[in-house]
Parts: structure tokens; sequence; C-alpha cells
């Protein structure tokens, strides 16, 4: 069973990505900051990483590089989920954090397993 770790301050959306993630088989755990997301990948670890990029305090992209600075988690696939859709920001989230997936809100949740399931399947390999 693969791991997630989302990392969202809303908890209602939190419960839409577990309903749609664990009928699929994933064991999905919710923190609610990004300094709460840190404290459970250091001492839970996971699979697969979701983080929201508008956060309280630290954000989802500081938490990404952050992930990306620790060669404890070299091998981490991480997603960021997001309202924020232009190419800038795609790009700043894709190659100036160090995300693997770049995901918008709202979900089509057929489309966000899709690409889900991708991801994990590709650090399979």
């Amino acid at each position: 069973m693969k791991t997630v770790l989302v990392v969202e301050d809303e908890p209602d959306f939190a419960k839409i990505v577990k309903r749609i993630l664990e009928p699929e088989g994933f064991a999905v755990h919710w923190s609610e900051s990004a300094e709460l997301g840190w404290q459970a990948l250091q001492s839970q670890g996971c699979d697969l990483a979701i983080l929201d990029w508008n956060l309280p305090g630290m954000s989802g992209i500081d938490l990404c590089r952050r992930i990306r600075e620790d060669t404890r988690f070299k091998g981490l696939a991480v997603a960021l989920l997001t309202v924020r859709n232009t190419s800038e920001e795609q790009i700043q989230g894709l190659k100036d954090s160090g995300a693997d997936l770049y995901l918008t809100k709202p979900i089509k949740p057929d489309e966000f397993l899709a690409r889900i399931q991708s991801l994990v399947g590709l650090f399979e390999r």
C-alpha cells in the first residue's frame, strides 16, 4: 500500500483527496501546515507528498524545496496542488521548487487519480 501525505490547510479539500485516493489502495495522511507536514514526513515518511502552494507560515513551494534539499527524501514523489495556474507559476512550481507534478484546483477526480497513479508508477520503475 502506498502512503500519501497531503499537506493542505483546507480540511474539506483534504477530505476530497482522501475520498479519491483511499478506495484505490492509498493510505492517506493529512497535515494542515507545511511545518506539520515536514514533521510528519520526517517521522512517518511517505511514498508521495501532495502539497498545497498556499499554506499558513511556510508555503508548499518552500516545503518542496526543503524536501528536495534533504537527501533522505531523494526518491520521494512530490505534487503541487494549487489554484495558481499561470505559466509562470507552473514553471516556478516544477522547475524552481523541484515538484514532479503540478495540479490545479478545482480537481476532476478521475483526472486527478490518473495523474497521481501515473506519478507513483514512474517512481516504482
